[in-house]
């Protein structure tokens, strides 16, 4: 079973390797997706754009959030694999929901976008 070097990761990962560890990752990633689609599907059309209070995040401005944080992680994947991983930039989750406008878009189509 593969063993990731403790240096290769910084050490508040350490409980999500070892999670991660001895599992079929793939498998797990494909049902989580559709859990994860089945409980955003299941929230009432009325809650789709409602947000606790103001300065949170809403159903759909988190959904956008995920989709956001897969392809900025897959870009850092693509920069590694292309030798110029040094560097990789943090990008600011809260500037990145004000900005996108998630409320604009019907929830369906962000649940596309996700699977």
């Amino acid at each position: 079973m593969y063993q990731p070097d403790k240096q290769s990761y910084p050490e508040y990962y350490l409980p999500y390797v070892q999670l991660a560890l001895g599992t079929d990752l793939i498998k797990k990633l494909e049902t989580n997706l559709h859990k994860l689609s089945g409980f955003f599907e299941a929230i009432p059309e009325e809650l789709h754009e409602f947000a606790y209070e103001p300065g949170k995040w809403t159903p759909k401005d988190i959904i956008l959030h995920l989709i956001d944080t897969e392809r900025i992680f897959s870009y850092r994947a693509l920069k590694i694999i292309r030798g110029e991983g040094e560097g990789l930039k943090s990008f600011d989750q809260d500037v990145f929901v004000l900005n996108a406008q998630a409320n604009e878009v019907r929830l369906a189509e962000l649940i596309e976008m996700y699977v």
